[in-house]
């Protein structure tokens, strides 16, 4: 502050200030900052893009493209440039573009988006009759079950499709339409041997040059595995009440303090989501797994959770809980996913920027026709998501027992 305060039209300075505030969450003075930047650097480039992403967490998406449009050469010269923006033409739902310049994560450094196996080239979406593809997974667990959608359109073009997918979504992802999973004995011990081509998950729409029509088309596409079923059944017989699943928190598990304080913003604590138990006739079953789980210990009198934790073992377990239930309550994570990939009624709480997958100013997602999204209106503050969720949920186990009114009061 000592420096900006001897040079305060220092653009490298203030933008340093801006990207910091942002970061904190303080997106009224790093918007002023970036302004300020822009004024006295107006043929920076960079500064433009910054205040465009600036613009775009704060909900001015449509500002924010205006001057995406201004930087083409930026664009052009810089993959670290057509990633960020690549994040605010996709939540306009501009799915060209978006997944084009998305790819270029790939070559940014990013230890998550290197292409896994040396020596397998990557696939562009070209017809290959009788290759093999290896998908793998790149970020979340939630992320491959979002993208693991668009595998059978793969399959469609000739290939043999596996997927090299983390142990706790195997069970479930094995009878995933499409894939097969890959066999570390079989496929080369996980080095890729074997393979034609590879490709993470998330790349498949550009490969694929998927279409906003496309997107929802194969839901769901997702399946509780049929023993998992059984023994669900029998852990959680039907039941009168109108039954609710839970989920409030996202793991951290990375050491990377911008992912830390991402899912921090997304998660709530339990206890704001009393209003759900005091609704008539529901009852709540928890789907909080790991990180979070110990506050049901903690929700205070009157709400009454069920967890049955001790018997989920993996995604396929989820899964067949998700069965049992009438309505999946998550915030932005796999659950989410898992719910809208079963096209099981689900209601998403988004905190005030989201990913950009839930597209901006949005109710619906297109990803998951069964889902309804509730978002802040401040920023930190979940009364008004919690709120008209739960005013949402009351009116839809109103309508449960009547033939056809869920599927009636979500538009399906």
């Amino acid at each position: 502050m000592q420096a900006l305060a001897m040079a305060p039209d220092d653009a490298a300075l203030r933008t340093r200030l801006a990207l910091l505030q942002r970061g904190e969450g303080d997106l009224e003075q790093a918007l002023a900052n970036f302004e300020r930047v822009l004024a006295h650097a107006p043929d920076l480039q960079v500064a433009r893009l910054n205040l465009a992403l600036a613009l775009d967490e704060a909900g001015d998406t449509a500002r924010a493209l205006a001057l995406i449009d201004q930087v083409p050469e930026l664009l052009r010269d810089s993959a670290q440039a057509r990633w960020m923006a690549s994040v605010p033409v996709l939540r306009a739902g501009d799915h060209a573009r978006g997944f084009a310049w998305y790819e270029a994560r790939m070559a940014t450094g990013n230890p998550n988006a290197d292409l896994r196996h040396a020596g397998v080239p990557r696939w562009t979406g070209a017809a290959a009759p009788g290759k093999r593809l290896l998908l793998w997974h790149e970020q979340g667990l939630g992320d491959l079950l979002q993208f693991i959608r668009f595998a059978p359109l793969a399959a469609a073009r000739g290939l043999e499709v596996r997927v090299e997918a983390p142990a706790p979504l195997r069970a479930l992802l094995a009878g995933a339409p499409g894939v097969s999973l890959m066999d570390a004995h079989k496929d080369g011990d996980g080095d890729g041997a074997g393979f034609d081509f590879q490709l993470p998950a998330m790349s498949l729409p550009h490969a694929l040059a998927i279409t906003p029509a496309q997107v929802g088309a194969a839901v769901p596409y997702l399946a509780a595995p049929a023993d998992r079923r059984v023994k669900w059944r029998a852990l959680l017989p039907g039941s009168k009440a109108f039954r609710i699943g839970l989920a409030w928190r996202s793991t951290i598990f990375r050491d990377d303090l911008a992912v830390a304080q991402s899912k921090l913003s997304k998660s709530l604590p339990l206890a704001l989501l009393r209003p759900f138990a005091q609704l008539h006739g529901v009852e709540l079953v928890s789907l909080q797994v790991g990180q979070g789980a110990d506050e049901m210990q903690h929700a205070g009198h009157g709400m009454r959770i069920t967890s049955l934790n001790d018997h989920i073992d993996d995604f396929a377990d989820t899964a067949a809980l998700v069965e049992r239930l009438d309505l999946v309550v998550s915030i932005d994570t796999s659950v989410a996913h898992l719910a809208g990939a079963m096209g099981k009624p689900v209601f998403v709480l988004l905190n005030h920027s989201p990913c950009w997958r839930w597209l901006a100013g949005r109710d619906d997602s297109p990803w998951y026709p069964s889902a309804r999204l509730f978002r802040q209106r401040v920023r930190n503050d979940w009364r008004d998501p919690v709120e008209a969720a739960c005013a949402a949920a009351r009116s839809l186990a109103g309508s449960s027992g009547k033939p056809g009114g869920i599927r009636r009061w979500l538009r399906l």
